[in-house]
Formats: C-alpha cells, sequence, structure tokens
C-alpha cells in the first residue's frame, strides 16, 4: 500500500543526503592537506648566502665552509650535492667526461645543465648565468654512484625546483657592455674593447646576446647586424652575425654540409675552403621573430676544432635570444668605411689568412 510522503520528509532526505556529501568532501580536504603536510615534511631546506634549496630530510650536511659552500650526503652515502657560490676556474664544457648539456632555467634564472659521468659514478651539474658583484655564481653539483642517470635526474630536477632567491645574485649591469644598431653613429675613435680578466662582458646584437672570450678584442661592425671576436693573438676570430632575410648562404669553396644541434638548438654547420684557410659557419635554423638568423663564423675553422674548442662551448652555452639589455653603456664601431651590405668587408683579414 502506497503512502504519502510529505514535503517536510522529502526536505529532511535531501538535507541529510547533502550532509553526508559534505562531510565526504571535508574529509577528503582534510586528507588532502595531511598528505600536503606530510610530503613538506619529507624535505629540509637549507641556505647559502641568499639562496635557499631543499633535500630529503634524511640528508645531513657533512661540510659546511661559511656562506661559501655546503656538502650534504643521503643516508646511504651514494648521493653527494654540493651547493657552492662558485668563482670559474676552469671552462664549464668541453671535457671528455660531458655525455650532454642544455640551456634551463632555474628560479626564472637561465643557466647551464650538465651530464657527465665515469665508471659507475654520474654526475648532474648546473650553473647559473648571473654572477654577484664578487664574480661568484650559483653552482650545484649531484654525484651519484653506483646510481643510473634515469634514477638520478628526477631527484635532481625536484632540487632544481626548491631553489629560491633573496637579494638578486646579478652582477651589476652597469658593467657590462651593451651593442645594438644604433652604435653605428659613434664616434671613429672608440674601436675595439679588450675584454679584460676582472670583467664579465656580455654582448647584445638585436634581440641575441652572449659573453664574449676573456682578453678576447670585441669589434662591432657599423651596420649594426655583425660583431666580431678577435683573439689576443690577432691570429683568430668568432663573428656573430644577424643573417638577413633573403641573403644566400656561402657556396663558393663549402666541401661539408652538416645538420648539427648546438647549444640544444637544430642548425646547419657549413665548412668552407678559402685561399688560404678554411672557415667553418654555424646557422641556426630557428629565425629570430624578424626573419633573420643568427650566423657565427669561425676562422680559421682548425683552431675552434683544437685548442679553443672549450671557449667556443663556452660561447655556445651563453647564447641567449630573450635576455633582455640591461642599459648599460654603448660599444661604438670599429670602423665606419665598408660597406653597409657586407658585415665582412670592413674586417683586416690578411692576418688571418697568413
Amino acid at each position: 500500500m502506497w503512502r504519502c510522503i510529505s514535503a517536510r520528509e522529502v526536505t529532511m532526505a535531501y538535507a541529510l543526503k547533502a550532509r553526508f556529501w559534505i562531510r565526504v568532501v571535508l574529509a577528503g580536504v582534510v586528507l588532502a592537506l595531511l598528505g600536503q603536510t606530510a610530503r613538506a615534511a619529507e624535505w629540509t631546506t637549507h641556505s647559502l648566502a641568499e639562496v635557499s634549496f631543499a633535500v630529503p630530510a634524511d640528508w645531513t650536511v657533512s661540510q659546511r665552509r661559511k656562506d661559501r659552500a655546503l656538502l650534504l650526503r643521503n643516508p646511504a652515502g651514494n648521493l653527494e650535492l654540493r651547493v657552492e657560490w662558485w668563482l670559474q676556474d676552469e671552462p664549464l664544457l668541453g671535457f671528455a667526461d660531458i655525455k650532454s648539456h642544455k640551456r634551463v632555467k632555474v628560479a626564472g634564472k637561465p643557466a647551464t645543465w650538465v651530464h657527465s659521468g665515469f665508471a659507475d659514478t654520474t654526475v648532474l651539474k648546473i650553473v647559473l648565468d648571473e654572477k654577484r658583484r664578487d664574480r661568484h655564481q650559483l653552482l650545484l653539483v649531484l654525484e651519484a654512484t653506483g646510481t643510473e642517470f634515469e634514477s638520478v635526474a628526477p631527484l635532481f630536477d625536484e632540487i632544481l625546483a626548491r631553489v629560491n632567491f633573496g637579494n638578486s645574485a646579478a652582477i651589476d649591469p652597469g658593467r657590462q657592455i651593451v651593442t645594438s644598431a644604433s652604435s653605428a653613429n659613434g664616434r671613429d675613435g672608440a674601436r675595439y674593447l679588450p675584454s679584460a680578466d676582472e670583467e664579465e662582458v656580455r654582448l647584445w646584437l638585436g634581440p641575441v646576446s652572449f659573453e664574449a672570450p676573456v682578453a678576447w678584442q670585441v669589434r662591432p661592425d657599423p651596420s649594426g647586424v655583425a660583431i666580431a671576436m678577435v683573439r689576443p693573438d690577432q691570429q683568430a676570430e668568432l663573428v656573430v652575425t644577424l643573417w638577413q632575410v633573403g641573403r644566400p648562404m656561402p657556396s663558393d669553396g663549402v666541401e661539408t654540409v652538416e645538420h648539427v644541434t648546438i647549444a640544444g638548438e637544430p642548425a646547419t654547420r657549413l665548412r668552407q675552403r678559402t685561399r688560404k684557410s678554411e672557415v667553418e659557419h654555424i646557422f641556426f635554423d630557428d629565425p629570430l621573430p624578424d626573419g633573420a638568423r643568427i650566423a657565427i663564423t669561425l676562422r680559421p675553422a682548425a683552431d675552434f676544432d683544437a685548442d679553443a674548442a672549450p671557449i667556443l662551448e663556452l660561447f655556445y652555452a651563453s647564447l641567449d635570444r630573450h635576455m633582455a639589455a640591461p642599459g648599460g653603456p654603448t660599444l661604438m664601431p670599429w670602423h665606419k668605411r665598408g660597406p653597409v651590405g657586407d658585415p665582412f668587408a670592413d674586417l683586416d683579414m690578411k692576418k688571418l689568412l697568413k
């Protein structure tokens, strides 16, 4: 026999059901918060001068050098993390044990990531581009013994994700050199800049920036689309050009063409034989917003295959398409005599081709 249900009973039934689901949702929120708290408790934060970072909670500090360096190990002793404000005393790249490297960002700051290894040891390293006013850079090195790269890399990524800065570690922008197309109206007297040992020289060519090798002379072309960097002995040079749309690539004397990856980006490499020397051209495949491409010319090429290889690796690692110019001083052009259409016409190559 059917009984008629009153409106009050229906309302109470819906209220009971609603309270039930509210309790379920609240329980889920509480469990989620407890889970987050537990996960947070699994990591311990450490600080070194103006930077903080975190490691698994069971890791211990094995060595500390004031605010300069910190060494931490896991309980098993097969993982060791070194965090250091590092003053560069050797090339970052160019060694035989390096398996790969790439450009990344840590806490929003550009850095170079390096994977190397020997015997049963895997080493992951990160160095930030920025330097403090005392010239030190942040370095993190994770060394793993008896552990494969695939197991170590995720841990290193998690450590890097927990790096945070207080005050900026950046070098004073006034000590950087900015070069742009507007410098073509400068004075004839400012013809070159030797890159002194105590100064960082980051150059801007349009939207592209890079670091000049230490002590190399910097010679911007008056066209505003090329910068040459010449070795102190004047026997080798590295030229960066904004290769304009429609300008043909070199063809005369080209002996080899290769598709390569440079600094993590696809590129085309040409080897060109001239009358007295061999020249290498690197053309990055991905264009800039205006359609121009980054082109790098090395001459003589053999020098960059041998002794200058570490210098070249560091130069490639410093290339950046997105870093904004800090508004420092503008370097004047090398000369004003050559035709604007040819960024190499104004360079005296006689000594290089001997």
